[in-house]
């Protein structure tokens, strides 16, 4: 019984860390920069290798028939990925990914294309990727198996706790956003930045226009913007680590209660890596003097 449950975990596993890679090469590319896709920190989707399992059990009856099989990984892949979605938003009052913009998409949740490309990974998996994996896995003792699929079992649970508290942070952020920019727009109204979307843009601006440190705070604004961005900066550098991450891995990513503190921590975070560039920069340039 133990050796069965470790066996389909591995599987799982297996097909987690596959559908990552899939998932970064897919978004990386266009993007021309590396993205740790996925809701965990590790390399793995979970939703890949509950797909494949699913896939692989329901599909077995019909491997002689390509076509049964392309139109069943559509149908099971979609409402994993709808089920997925929503059960998210419902934990974390986000919603992690938006195919609204999509033609032939239901409630942005799923979209046409993601579904056939994903009838093509059903076709790829059941005739190209678990024939070869069940060969490399059958090398293997029960004993070292067991062994393994434990090992791995544990560190992802580990990873999903961890994960899912720097999300449950993430959120909690997003209402000290909320909290400092009412203050921060309240000073300011007198300059014409009266709401979050109108910091935003400040800040966006700021951003684009400031090419030396020293180009910080030269106004009122800019002073604001310097101190507000600066106050939302994370002094822990895993837990700055893991708000960009999840920024960048879900791009289209909306908080169901204030999408606009959302869209202002995530400029304020290029704010402020720019900033850390800054003075790396300068260090740098005052290092140079020095030894000249």
């Amino acid at each position: 019984m133990y050796y069965n449950l470790c066996l389909l975990f591995t599987y799982f596993f297996l097909y987690a860390v596959i559908g990552w890679c899939c998932e970064v090469v897919f978004c990386s590319i266009p993007k021309k920069k590396f993205i740790n896709r996925g809701f965990l920190n590790g390399p793995y989707c979970p939703i890949y290798g509950v797909g494949a399992i699913i896939i692989v059990s329901i599909l077995g009856p019909y491997i002689n028939d390509p076509v049964s099989v392309f139109f069943v990984g559509v149908v099971s892949t979609s409402v994993l990925e709808y089920i997925t979605s929503w059960a998210m938003e419902k934990l974390f009052h986000a919603k992690w990914w938006d195919y609204s913009n999509r033609k032939f998409n239901i409630n942005g949740r799923v979209c046409l294309r993601n579904s056939l490309l994903f009838g093509v990974m059903a076709l790829a998996l059941m005739y190209l990727v678990h024939p070869f994996v069940e060969r490399i896995i059958s090398r293997f003792s029960p004993f070292w198996l067991e062994v393994v699929a434990t090992s791995l079992a544990v560190l992802m649970i580990a990873d999903l706790v961890s994960s899912t508290l720097e999300t449950l942070n993430f959120k909690n952020k997003l209402n000290r956003v909320s909290e400092l920019a009412t203050s921060v727009t309240d000073d300011l109204k007198e300059k014409g930045v009266e709401t979050k979307g109108q910091l935003t843009q400040k800040i966006a601006d700021v951003r684009s226009a400031q090419h030396e440190l020293l180009e910080t705070a030269k106004d009122d604004v800019q002073k604001h913007v310097e101190e507000f961005t600066g106050r939302l900066s994370e002094k822990a550098a895993f837990r700055r680590y893991s708000h960009s991450r999840i920024i960048n891995a879900f791009p289209n990513m909306i908080s169901k209660d204030d999408p606009d503190s959302l869209n202002l921590y995530r400029e304020a975070m290029l704010h402020t890596k720019k900033i850390r560039k800054l003075h790396k920069k300068a260090k740098k340039q005052a290092k140079k003097s020095q030894e000249k």
